[in-house]
């Protein structure tokens, strides 16, 4: 078998114990397992700002409306809240995203923050449309 050596720590690895990272770094498997906590504590990182965003956008609509009817003969044909519309996607694609994060983390509190986001981005789209009132 052929020595390598780490690309971290410069530690000999055997053949067997060669491991890869995702930026393709050759590593023993101590470092493998730093370099897969650090990315993980990266992209939880990343990650735990979206149910905030989703939070916002769900609570704007609230506050701002845009809103744009169509009347033909007197009757109204069409109504938008565009306001709605826009937050109320963004606040759903937060909140899945957040409760995808949540089930690979077994979060409860992250579940629970996710499925009001993604059911008030629901709820948003639904009545930018004008499904309801």
């Amino acid at each position: 078998m052929m020595k390598v050596f780490c690309d971290s720590c410069r530690q000999g690895v055997f053949g067997v114990d060669v491991l890869y990272t995702a930026d393709a770094q050759l590593v023993c498997p101590a470092c493998f397992g730093k370099a897969s906590l650090a990315a993980g504590a990266v992209g939880s990182s990343l990650l735990s700002g979206i149910p905030w965003v989703g939070a916002i956008a769900a609570v704007l609509p609230w506050l701002v409306h845009t809103t744009m009817s169509i009347t033909v003969s007197g009757e109204i044909t069409s109504y938008r809240d565009w306001v709605a519309i826009g937050c109320g996607t963004v606040a759903l694609a937060c909140g899945l995203a957040a409760i995808l994060h949540a089930r690979s983390r077994v979060s409860g509190a992250l579940l629970a923050i996710g499925t009001a986001v993604a059911l008030l981005g629901v709820y948003h789209l639904a009545r930018g449309v004008g499904m309801i009132g």
